[in-house]
């Protein structure tokens, strides 16, 4: 089996475990949820989360810690070639890709959603660039974010890219 395709296999299998617990997990106490009369779209969510992304590139983690629920559950498959479970190791990689300020600017495109009525799972592809070394380096990565919603409101439960070989870690 190729390292693409098993790790397409692993990222599978994380969200199907991750999905697997939605419907009984309840939402962490302290959470300012939306009543159903002002419910959250997905797509609402999804610009928060590439708008959350623009500002860790900024080196702000705080919309990004925001747009996530903060459950051990929650997984993350970034750029580095990390692979996360839990918030708390979660919150430190956003502390740490907003500590680089990368700069620049990545949106989603080729979105491609998959609804339901409290999951929902986006997959694109993030373009734009990032500055490296003073110079600006491209950005063409295949990703894939699943949301959940709770009370209305829509909050990322796993995300995943390709590599990218100026933010891989060390293994």
């Amino acid at each position: 089996m190729t390292s693409s395709l098993c790790l397409l296999v692993l990222a599978l299998a994380v969200m199907v475990s991750t999905f697997a617990g939605c419907a009984s997990t309840p939402a962490p106490a302290g959470d300012h949820l939306r009543d159903q009369a002002g419910s959250q779209t997905v797509t609402e969510a999804t610009d928060e989360f590439y708008g959350a992304l623009q500002a860790v590139f900024r080196g702000d983690a705080a919309p990004m810690k925001a747009a996530w629920w903060q459950d051990e559950e929650i997984a993350y498959m970034g750029p580095g070639g990390d692979y996360l479970i839990g918030w708390n190791d979660i919150e430190k990689e956003w502390d740490l890709q907003a500590s680089r300020k990368l700069g620049g600017k990545v949106e989603p495109s080729r979105l491609h959603t998959i609804e339901g009525d409290d999951f929902a799972m986006i997959t694109c592809v993030e373009v734009g660039s990032n500055v490296v070394n003073g110079k600006s380096a491209t950005v063409s990565i295949r990703s894939s974010t699943a949301f959940r919603k709770r009370n209305g409101v829509w909050k990322a439960v796993s995300h995943q890219t390709d590599k990218l070989p100026y933010l891989e870690n060390p293994e």
